[in-house]
């Protein structure tokens, strides 16, 4: 099967941002590369690419221009990719950032302390931990989400869940998984 490229999505997405009147949208699994990314008009491209500069993984964060931001280090690891940028809102400011992690890897509370510890105070960390917990709406609880919950629990962060799968696969051996935010 052909791997779709980036620029096949570049309209899809842009139609979707500007019907929806969505100002920061976090992207994972992009699949840039230095050579392969597009752009959309009015939005400035943030983007983390796999260390590699293969067409997997990597994050992207879209801004609006009227946004004022800039943009933190790229946080690039095999276990997490993460692009980040902080936002100066009307009492402070805030980081926001679009995280991967890819699903092979077994991370372990300290592989999250040490991403959360980069973002700082004030965050939103938002996308693909590729962790399954049930009261994110999956059928099942892995060990990486056991670690990223003990991180949350005792760090007194807060995650957004709809409690619903956001991720229904074609195959009946697949289980729903949930995205979460922190």
């Amino acid at each position: 099967m052909e791997r779709q490229r980036p620029q096949q999505h570049k309209d899809e997405v842009a139609l979707f941002l500007h019907q929806n009147q969505i100002d920061i949208p976090l992207i994972s699994e992009t699949h840039f590369t230095s050579k392969n990314y597009f752009t959309i008009p009015g939005y400035d491209l943030c983007c983390t690419n796999h260390r590699d500069e293969t067409a997997h993984g990597g994050t992207t964060i879209l801004i609006k221009h009227t946004i004022a931001y800039y943009e933190q280090l790229k946080y690039t690891t095999a276990a997490i990719q993460a692009t980040s940028i902080r936002v100066k809102g009307l009492l402070y400011k805030i980081t926001v950032a679009a995280v991967y992690c890819p699903p092979r890897h077994n991370l372990k509370k300290e592989h999250f302390e040490a991403f959360f510890l980069t973002l700082g105070p004030k965050s939103l960390a938002g996308e693909d931990y590729n962790s399954k917990h049930i009261q994110w709406g999956s059928c099942l609880t892995t060990t990486k989400v056991r670690e990223l919950s003990k991180v949350i629990q005792e760090n007194n962060y807060s995650y957004i869940s709809t409690g619903s799968p956001t991720y229904w696969s074609m195959h009946t051996t697949k289980i729903p998984i949930s995205w979460i935010f922190s």
